[in-house]
């Protein structure tokens, strides 16, 4: 891992920059090439009747863009995120006890990929879902938020913690 930091320390700047693109600008044209439709990405957890319902309103051209979209979007965007947060949690927690926690922004990655494809299948298959495969997406899904909202946490308690480091080392 330390590897990975060497090599993405020189590209931060640009790193901020995709990830700022992303968050900006091509997520938003996204929703709005879904039409702003509602979709099992933001949400915690979903059933099947959700799901059955998101793939109605959809219908098959949105289930088609949904598709398409999750191709494009939810490889590139996952790596983007992680990497960004690999390295701020890099910075904030360098050469201290907890430098373990570096790994969960990939651990946030892989669980997307795994909801993303479950979805992808899900909305392929449409009206023969699965209620178990659906089940393990949600359940994906939440480890998903639970792990990147622990990443949230951990980012602004090393942005603390290297804060008042700096301010005791300035007295």
């Amino acid at each position: 891992m330390l590897r990975l930091y060497e090599i993405l320390k020189t590209k931060m700047v640009p790193l901020l920059g995709v990830f700022l693109l992303f968050v900006f600008l091509v997520l938003p044209m996204t929703n709005d090439y879904l039409n702003d439709m509602q979709t099992p990405d933001p949400m915690f957890s979903y059933s099947q009747e959700e799901i059955v319902k998101i793939a109605e309103n959809l219908g098959d051209e949105g289930r088609s863009h949904y598709i398409y979209s999750r191709v494009f979007m939810d490889i590139l965007w996952p790596i983007v995120y992680a990497c960004t947060f690999y390295m701020l949690l890099s910075m904030a927690f360098k050469d201290t006890k907890v430098m373990g926690v570096i790994v969960l922004p990939f651990v946030g990655m892989l669980l997307d990929f795994l909801e993303n494809v479950i979805m992808m299948h899900q909305m392929n298959a449409y009206p023969n879902l699965n209620s178990t495969i659906i089940n393990i997406g949600s359940a994906f899904t939440s480890l998903k938020w639970i792990v990147m909202v622990s990443v949230g946490i951990f980012i602004v308690i090393g942005i603390v913690f290297r804060l008042y480091g700096y301010i005791n080392k300035a007295k």
